[in-house]
Parts: C-alpha cells; sequence; structure tokens
C-alpha cells in the first residue's frame, strides 16, 4: 500500500457527494495519490472504485452537550488516517495542478503544514499572541508522529472544552490554534496561499507562484485556476472570486 494519500471526512448525502466531486478532481491531476474517505453511510460512495479505502465515520466522537458537531468528530478521524503521510482536504477544495510537494513538505523536514487562514483570529485565545494567527484547517498535510498525534489529542480535548464554555467558538480553527501554539516541539510549516487559496475572501498571489489549491465552492474552479495563471505577477484579488 502507498505510505501516502488525500482523505476526506464527509457526514451526509450532500457533503460526501461534494467529497466524491473533489476526489476526482484529485484523480484528474494527481491520478498516482491514493485517495481515502471517511463517511457516516457506505451508501452514500456512490462511485466507491474511486477511493482506496472507504472508511467509517463514527458521529460519537462528535458529541458534545447532547449535540453533534461535526468538526469535533473529524479530529480523532484525522489521526486514523490510513497512510503515514496524509493530505487532508475538505469537500469543497479543489485541486487544479499536481502538488506532490505538499506531501514532500511533511516527508522529512516537517511534520504539519497548513496555510495561514484569511480571518486570522475569530475567537480571542488570552495566552496566544496575536502573531501566532489560525491555519485553515481545511487543508492540512501531515505525517503520523507522536507529536503530531498528540497534537490531535489535543486538539480535540481543547475544542470540546471551548464548545462548553459560555461563548464557543464558530469552528474548530481556534481550538487548533491553541494545540499548535502548545505544541512548541512540532515541526510545523506555514504553506503560501497558493496551496489553499480561500476564495470567498480577499487575497494576494505571490510573483511567479502558480496556485494549485482554489478552497471554495466554485462551478467552474478549473477556469478560475487558467484565468488566474495566465498571469505569473502578483495577483491581487478585493473581494469574493467567482469567475
Amino acid at each position: 500500500m502507498p505510505d501516502h494519500g488525500f482523505l476526506f471526512v464527509a457526514a451526509g448525502a450532500q457533503y460526501v457527494q461534494e467529497a466524491i466531486g473533489a476526489a476526482h478532481q484529485c484523480a484528474r491531476r494527481m491520478p498516482d495519490v491514493s485517495r481515502a474517505i471517511f463517511v457516516d453511510d457506505p451508501s452514500y460512495v456512490t462511485q466507491p472504485a474511486l477511493f482506496d479505502h472507504v472508511l467509517t465515520y463514527d458521529h460519537a466522537a462528535s458529541e458534545c452537550n447532547g449535540k453533534r458537531h461535526f468538526f469535533l468528530g473529524r479530529i480523532p478521524h484525522l489521526a486514523q488516517s490510513p497512510y503515514d503521510i496524509t493530505l487532508s482536504i475538505d469537500s469543497d477544495v479543489n485541486i487544479v495542478e499536481p502538488c506532490h510537494d505538499l506531501f514532500e513538505t511533511v516527508r522529512e523536514r516537517f511534520e504539519f503544514a497548513a496555510a495561514h487562514a484569511p480571518v486570522r483570529i475569530i475567537h480571542p485565545l488570552p495566552d496566544t499572541p496575536d502573531s501566532f494567527p489560525e491555519v485553515n484547517a481545511g487543508l492540512i498535510a501531515y505525517r503520523r508522529t507522536a507529536a503530531v498525534l498528540a497534537l490531535f489529542d489535543d486538539w480535540a480535548k481543547i475544542y470540546r472544552e471551548q464548545l462548553q464554555s459560555d461563548t464557543p467558538p464558530q469552528h474548530d480553527q481556534p481550538s487548533l490554534r491553541d494545540a499548535l501554539w502548545r505544541s512548541p516541539d512540532l515541526r510545523l510549516a506555514i504553506l503560501p496561499p497558493e496551496y489553499n487559496l480561500r476564495t470567498p475572501f480577499p487575497f494576494m498571489i505571490g510573483g511567479n507562484a502558480k496556485v494549485k489549491v482554489l478552497h471554495g465552492r466554485l462551478p467552474n474552479a478549473e477556469a478560475v485556476a487558467q484565468k488566474i495563471n495566465a498571469n505569473g505577477g502578483w495577483r491581487p484579488r478585493i473581494g469574493k472570486l467567482q469567475d
């Protein structure tokens, strides 16, 4: 079995179908890379041949205060990846150019890689400096090491505590920020935006840099990528990217 691959975690027919679409893009751009998916109902996977692993998403991991929180449940499933080196991507992530280098980033030199979130801080953490902002959890490259598995444990614990507080955060990124800050020995790499370009937000694409990943619900992601990458210079964008 390959030691690296894409990992999707999806619950509900709508998001599983969206993940299948994203997996098709992965297969088109990087056909040599394995693909795996956690789902709450295997019948939702209408194209099982697209995946080397169809695994079970356990809703029990998502329960807190009598409610289910998908992002809370996702964390332990990331730790259960069938690969030694994993590229976890959300169902609305579009791989528009080959990005094998993401796996190489965490193969030896680093253990965990993600891009800064466009909204740097959405939930204040008094013990974490503003100069250490949130990373976007929709695309994470990581290697299975003791430090990374400990990070996932801390992340889930912190997020559960936050959900039980009087002012719970909107999602799981503040808890990831806190867990990363508390992991000084983790070898963390920060990716440039070209590897996780959040299309609903303003952005700046670096000079001589090709966008490889568009992150957002774009019906015409490949056409958008071709348009963006036709110009190799600095490419600022103010406002939501739609076409």
